[in-house]
């Protein structure tokens, strides 16, 4: 014991380090935490998802796994950090960070939405939007009882999202027909009697996630089909009916109006023969669809559709009724830097970082000098 005192004494130094009873809280932002890589993300309408590495995509030359009668509504490239957004027919989206995906093989089936964020029994996927920056784009939805709602991307971004989250408030008896990203200014929109109204993006008006949007058409016992945002360079319109009846429409045949109005007729309707438009897109022409009906699905390209004026029934592809019409889906690449945008960056850090407060100091007294001496000249 003495020697321990006489050691403390001899050796001893005071603690450095202070204890208080507090703690402090840590905070760590999770994308640290996640390992960043390239993936491919594929979604299907039925409502399965998975995520695969870009080298068991590159290496396999074959179809994607898929339940029998399902079809692709997304095939993305994107990064782990990203994330999509899933919307649902009943105005609700799905967050999903592209980590949480479950990480598969290209031939697997994937796993079914559901299982990843629980939705009602009576709630399908309509559209998918993959977000790699919350400030830069506004998204429309559009109702089947005529409304359509916008709202920029980051009335979308949240930090909880265990649940269905509401994209739109919808009215009695309403639900989503289509969600797009805006990739252009012109709109239109067609309904299954046949009506079509085209009118500029500038007319609706950008509000919150959770309110009803406005009128986007004035239906007459009729409801929306489609919904589509398209740049002004697009020629044609591809309209597909319940009774196998197609056509293309040259755009110019059709009158831009404004928003909230009937819109013209696009399709021709027989008391002997009434049809329904099942579908319409305004995209390039080397597209194709996928065509389903009760016995088989098939593929057409856009070009083998016939051009005619829109008060034309169109051409009969199949006699077999049309269920749905899907546009094949190629792979969706990340929007890259263009490289003048990467140079200019480049600059203008080196440039920040090259000139220091005292350089800026040094400059003006230099001026200053020079002034002086002038005045004295």
């Amino acid at each position: 014991m003495d020697d321990l005192k006489r050691i403390k004494k001899e050796y001893g130094i005071s603690r450095k380090t202070e204890i208080i009873d507090e703690i402090e809280e840590i905070k760590i932002d999770v994308k640290d935490t996640i390992t960043k890589e390239d993936v491919i993300v594929v979604i299907t309408h039925d409502g399965y998802i998975k995520r695969v590495s870009e080298r068991s995509y590159l290496a396999n030359n074959d179809l994607t796994g898929l339940k029998q009668g399902d079809n692709i509504i997304s095939i993305l490239n994107m990064n782990t950090l990203d994330t999509i957004l899933l919307f649902t027919n009943l105005g609700n989206y799905l967050y999903l960070p592209v980590h949480e995906i479950p990480d598969l093989k290209w031939k697997d089936l994937g796993k079914h939405i559901s299982n990843i964020i629980e939705i009602s029994a009576l709630e399908y996927l309509v559209d998918v939007i993959p977000i790699y920056d919350f400030n830069d784009n506004t998204i429309l939805i559009f109702t089947k009882n005529g409304m359509v709602k916008r709202s920029k991307y980051e009335d979308f971004n949240v930090q909880r999202y265990s649940k269905p989250l509401c994209a739109i408030k919808l009215k009695e008896n309403d639900e989503v027909i289509s969600v797009v990203s805006e990739i252009g200014n012109e709109v239109f929109v067609a309904t299954k009697g046949g009506y079509g109204l085209w009118y500029d993006l500038k007319e609706i008006p950008i509000t919150k996630v959770r309110s009803s949007g406005v009128k986007s058409i004035n239906l007459k016992n009729d409801e929306v089909v489609s919904g589509t945002i398209f740049n002004s360079n697009e020629e044609y319109i591809s309209l597909f009916t319940n009774k196998g009846y197609i056509k293309r429409i040259k755009l110019k045949e059709m009158d831009k109006t404004s928003r909230s109005k009937r819109g013209l007729l696009i399709l021709k309707q027989l008391k002997s023969n009434p049809m329904k438009v099942k579908k319409v897109f305004i995209v390039d022409s080397k597209n194709s669809v996928i065509i389903k009906t009760n016995d088989d699905d098939y593929v057409l390209k856009l070009t083998e559709i016939s051009i005619l004026d829109r008060y034309s029934i169109g051409s009969l592809i199949n006699k077999k009724n049309i269920n749905d019409v899907y546009l094949i889906k190629q792979l969706e690449n990340k929007p890259k830097i263009k490289q003048e945008e990467v140079i200019e960056q480049k600059e203008i850090k080196e440039i920040q970082k090259e000139i220091s407060l005292k350089e800026i100091d040094d400059i003006i007294l230099t001026i200053d000098d020079n002034l002086y001496d002038y005045e004295d000249n």
